[in-house]
């Protein structure tokens, strides 16, 4: 798989997780689009609109925003060919060590959508070769995505609404039994990362093989995505899912930010097993399975 094919699965991916319609392309720096395709439900238009915007782009040496201020500044220029499909879509150039430009354009329905994962195929382009002895953003996303792992639901209070705010994810690590410490990392880019780095409490709910449909609803952006969704409220004032493989609530200890994520480190204060479901699965960037119960007297030691 070439590096930019891989940043585009990698982006979509993203997509796929908050269960948008998108499409990605990549051109080189002469306008020659690399690679492109589309996820969810999006139409061959969208295509055609992030193929004809990464183009422009990467020809012009302009990103979206510098393309639509140039139009409207002058709209005989020479600056934005006329016919360049720029109203639609979030594109962002690079320019590597090695003098290689690229630029990355992402068409979807949500304009959030469309810089999240045009930052995400950014972040694996710009770091190609650029440290040798070093795996590629790309290759790395590629191995640990055959690293199999639950997936959970963080939910902590919102300090301005103070209603429910939290995300679907999978980083999620023990650190410690005694004291009983879990990690959490949130994304800089997502929604809720500032109320995560400020809430004092929080409750992690693990999904079962049958929540799938619930993971992608609740890894989209926007207090709306709880509608629907049974929570139970907890003696310290939160939520947490009322139908789950297991749950836990945390008292957050410490933060840390590293890289291009906070790790919430969080004093587990209460834990249960709500059900013997097998736990929802992710790996592959993008495909769901489920833990199957194996029968040990079969288990060679």
């Amino acid at each position: 798989m070439n590096t930019a094919q891989a940043a585009l699965e990698s982006a979509l991916s993203l997509a796929t997780l908050h269960g948008e319609p998108i499409a990605i392309a990549i051109a080189d720096g002469s306008g020659r689009c690399l690679a492109s395709s589309r996820g969810g439900d999006a139409d061959w238009t969208f295509e055609t609109q992030a193929r004809a915007l990464a183009e422009t782009s990467a020809r012009t040496r302009q990103d979206s925003a510098t393309l639509r201020s140039r139009r409207a500044e002058s709209r005989g220029g020479t600056a934005v060919p006329e016919n360049a499909t720029v109203a639609r879509g979030t594109s962002l150039l690079i320019r590597q060590r090695d003098g290689a430009d690229f630029a990355v354009a992402a068409r979807a329905t949500s304009a959030d959508i469309e810089r999240a994962c045009a930052e995400r195929a950014v972040q694996m382009l710009d770091h190609v070769g650029t440290s040798k002895g070093r795996p590629a953003s790309a290759d790395l996303r590629q191995v640990m995505g055959s690293f199999v792992t639950g997936v959970i639901v963080a939910i902590a209070k919102d300090p301005v609404a103070q209603g429910p705010v939290g995300f679907t994810a999978t980083g999620l690590v023990s650190l410690s039994l005694e004291p009983p410490l879990v990690g959490l990392s949130v994304g800089h880019a997502a929604s809720s990362h500032p109320a995560f780095v400020q809430c004092t409490d929080f409750t992690v709910s693990v999904l079962h093989s049958g929540q799938s449909d619930l993971a992608i609803q609740l890894a989209r952006s926007g207090p709306e995505k709880f509608s629907g969704v049974d929570l139970i409220g907890t003696a310290q004032g939160g939520w947490r899912l009322h139908d789950a493989s297991a749950t836990f609530s945390a008292r957050t200890r410490n933060t840390l930010r590293t890289g291009d994520h906070t790790l919430i480190i969080g004093e587990v204060y209460e834990a249960r097993l709500l059900t013997e479901r097998p736990v929802l699965l992710f790996f592959g960037g993008g495909r769901f399975g489920k833990a199957e119960p194996r029968d040990t007297a079969a288990v060679a030691i």
